[in-house]
């Protein structure tokens, strides 16, 4: 049977404008992150064929998978990633209900606080005998071929819902597509989040160049400051 990524329904306005930030960051200092290990990435990508409802698509989101995965081994002198972890014993599930968690506490109460480390990334951040563990969730649409055209000046705005557990999203506005990258930094040592930010574009999300500029906003200050 079809594995379901397990997130809930998390919904999202986004306003005409074409990117969308939100940051919200602990008291620990980018200097004291030197090294962050690579827990999971997911991209999670809907595809729309006919009118403005979408539905989870395979081998699109693979193809965000492989962007947003060659796009990480550019950053990943910058970033301080050491070499893979023990990966044997990951359980997806229990990894894909935890970050859901995480983020839907941080777009829901727009701060960090009392957001703890959940079980299994503590014990698998502990296994691999580090602090700090990086997640990184891609979610978004985009359109099949000549379906953009007829879904023109419907709105002037557009709102997104993403279901994961259905793996529907349904579009009410001109978009041809939206891609929106969620960035994780775990401490286990505080037993906190260390770091969160997320950024959303109107912009193919199977494309490099869109999950570059991602990690260019989403990075930049975090960056300059270690």
């Amino acid at each position: 049977m079809k594995k379901i990524l397990l997130f809930s329904v998390i919904i999202f306005t986004i306003s005409c404008a074409s990117n969308r930030h939100r940051n919200f960051n602990s008291n620990v200092q980018p200097a004291e992150i030197n090294e962050v290990l690579k827990i999971d990435l997911i991209s999670y990508i809907s595809l729309i064929e006919t009118g403005n409802r979408g539905f989870h698509n395979d081998s699109v989101s693979q193809l965000a998978q492989f962007a947003l995965t060659e796009t990480l081994g550019t950053f990943r002198g910058r970033l301080r990633l050491p070499a893979e972890a023990v990966t044997d014993s990951l359980n997806r599930a229990s990894l894909e209900i935890e970050i859901d968690y995480i983020i839907t506490r941080a777009e829901r109460d727009r701060h960090l606080r009392n957001i703890s480390v959940p079980p299994f990334v503590e014990s698998f951040l502990y296994e691999n005998d580090q602090r700090f563990g990086l997640i990184l969730v891609q979610s978004g649409f985009t359109r099949a071929r000549g379906n953009f055209g007829g879904q023109v000046a419907r709105s002037v705005g557009v709102g997104v819902l993403t279901a994961f557990l259905t793996g529907s999203a349904v579009i009410q506005a001109p978009v041809q597509a939206s891609s929106t990258l969620y960035a994780i930094i775990i401490d286990n040592k505080e037993k906190n989040i260390a770091f969160y930010r997320s950024h959303t574009l109107q912009n193919e999300p199977t494309e490099q160049t869109t999950i570059a500029r991602h990690f260019n906003e989403i990075f930049e200050s975090f960056l300059e400051r270690r």
